[in-house]
């Protein structure tokens, strides 16, 4: 684990979690968009962000609830839906393994 966050709300309190949380070896943001250096990226608002510093990998979470029958179909569309992020990130990040 990459002990981002050091306490756990009840599940019934009406808590929004924090923009970013940030340790030594990680970061992780919140519904933060990602500035980007290119003009190609449109889609740059993604659901969280993790930054294991440690391990040089990257997780972009996109919080969507498609049917059980059309998964793949919304699988291939977001990953075509952020494909210049994650060349982006690339790029800023070279050396880390993006998913």
């Amino acid at each position: 684990t990459l002990d981002l966050v050091t306490q756990m709300e009840p599940w019934y309190l009406p808590t929004k979690p924090k923009p970013v949380y940030e340790k030594e070896r990680a970061t992780a943001y919140w519904d933060v968009p990602l500035y980007v250096d290119t003009t190609l990226v449109h889609s740059n608002s993604i659901d969280a962000t993790v930054i294991d510093k440690n391990n040089k990998k990257i997780s972009v979470i996109e919080i969507s609830c498609p049917w059980v029958e059309n998964r793949e179909v919304k699988d291939n569309e977001k990953s075509t839906k952020y494909s210049h992020l994650r060349l982006e990130l690339m790029n800023r990040y070279s050396g880390y393994q993006i998913i």
